[in-house]
C-alpha cells in the first residue's frame, strides 16, 4: 500500500482495498488521487481482530511516448500514522 514502507504495517496477514482515480490533462500529462486501507494482524486468521490502517495520496503522470502508453509517475502518499513517502516509477501502480 503506497504510504507505508515495505513491510511496515504488514503483519503476517493483510486484507486491503485500494482505489485510484486518474484524469488526463492533455495528451501527455495526467493527475491521480489514490487511497487504500484494511485490517492488519500477525496472522491471516486474526484479521477480524486486527488493527486497520489507511493511506492516500496524489500523483502526476507524464506520458513518455505518444505512440506507446508508458508513463513516468511521481506519487506522494501519507498514512494514518502521519508518515509520508514519495514514489518515482515507470508505469502505473496497478
Amino acid at each position: 500500500m503506497r504510504g507505508f514502507a515495505f513491510g511496515e504495517a504488514l503483519g503476517g496477514g493483510l486484507a486491503s482495498v485500494q482505489g485510484e482515480y486518474r484524469h488526463r490533462l492533455g495528451t501527455r500529462f495526467g493527475v491521480t488521487a489514490f487511497a487504500g486501507g484494511g485490517p492488519v494482524a500477525s496472522r491471516l486468521d486474526a484479521l477480524a481482530d486486527g488493527t486497520s490502517h489507511f493511506a492516500g495520496g496524489l500523483g502526476v503522470r507524464y506520458r513518455v511516448s505518444k505512440r506507446f502508453p508508458v508513463a513516468l509517475s511521481l506519487d506522494w502518499a501519507i498514512n494514518d500514522t502521519g508518515d509520508s513517502a514519495t514514489y518515482i516509477y515507470i508505469g502505473q501502480a496497478f
